[in-house]
């Protein structure tokens, strides 16, 4: 067996999530880059004020994640994102709706709607999806020799007392480390996928391989939509900023009845996809 380990995803925490993450940690004055959001790229809720930090609650998928190494194997191998990104390589939207229909059409849990036109006709792009957290509060992990177990919190740590020291050794005797975190679900279906592939690429299913995936922070509210019937309101996200970015070697996601269901963790302050 092989001792190479080959890596099939790689995944990093941007410059604007590392920015949030500490406005949020500490007594700072919170440092609000406009242009540097998804709401600038698509021209919606752009000069938004915010009166609460934006939180991670939205991700996006894509279909530039990886390239073939080889053209003899067809080996795929994952970029490596940039902690500089702002967005995905080739991010694609969720759904993709003419404007005639999208009044009918439950998008409740979807956002940054934006109304473009392909052919002559004007269709409403659904960029960002809300991600299902499995719980509301973090998760207290122990580890200790590679297996976890749920941890509460010991108050006779107000009053701690130091590990005793060896002199032998100057390195830490402590063989338990703690982890904080809350999971939550990407789902993504081939429907919404294939519909996007017919509308914007021609039927090319060739293309329904989602190799990128982004988590995004932003804070909440609404927009009014003038082409859904005369002037629809809908859930929106302000202040979007892409927090993580991954790559991958892809999922095949041209089958409309399939259904891609991930778990990412949000760790200790840091974004760990998996």
């Amino acid at each position: 067996m092989s001792e190479i380990a080959y890596a099939t995803s790689h995944v990093c925490t941007t410059e604007l999530g590392r920015i949030n993450q500490l406005a949020a940690s500490v007594a700072t004055k919170f440092l609000k880059l406009d242009d540097t959001t998804l709401n600038a790229k698509y021209g919606v809720k752009s000069k938004f004020e915010i009166k609460t930090y934006p939180r991670i609650r939205y991700f996006g998928i894509g279909i530039r994640g990886c390239a073939c190494i080889s053209s003899e194997s067809g080996i795929m191998q994952p970029y490596v994102p940039s902690p500089s990104n702002m967005d995905l390589y080739q991010p694609i939207p969720f759904r993709c709706i003419p404007v005639t229909e999208a009044g009918s059409v439950d998008l409740t849990k979807y956002r940054m709607l934006v109304v473009t036109e392909i052919n002559g006709t004007k269709y409403l792009q659904c960029w960002l999806k809300l991600l299902e957290f499995e719980t509301d509060t973090p998760k207290l992990t122990s580890i200790t020799n590679g297996k976890e177990q749920s941890w509460t919190m010991d108050t006779s740590n107000l009053y701690p007392n130091p590990v005793a020291l060896n002199p032998t050794d100057v390195s830490s005797t402590i063989g338990t480390r703690t982890e904080v975190s809350v999971t939550a679900i990407r789902r993504v279906t081939g429907a919404e996928v294939c519909e996007v592939m017919n509308v914007m690429y021609g039927g090319d299913l060739r293309r329904a391989r989602i190799s990128e995936f982004g988590l995004y922070s932003g804070v909440e509210t609404t927009n009014t939509i003038g082409d859904v019937n005369g002037g629809a309101s809908f859930p929106e996200a302000a202040y979007v900023q892409l927090a993580s970015h991954m790559c991958t070697v892809g999922h095949d996601l041209s089958d409309e009845k399939s259904v891609l269901e991930e778990r990412c963790v949000i760790q200790n302050g840091a974004l760990i996809q998996l």
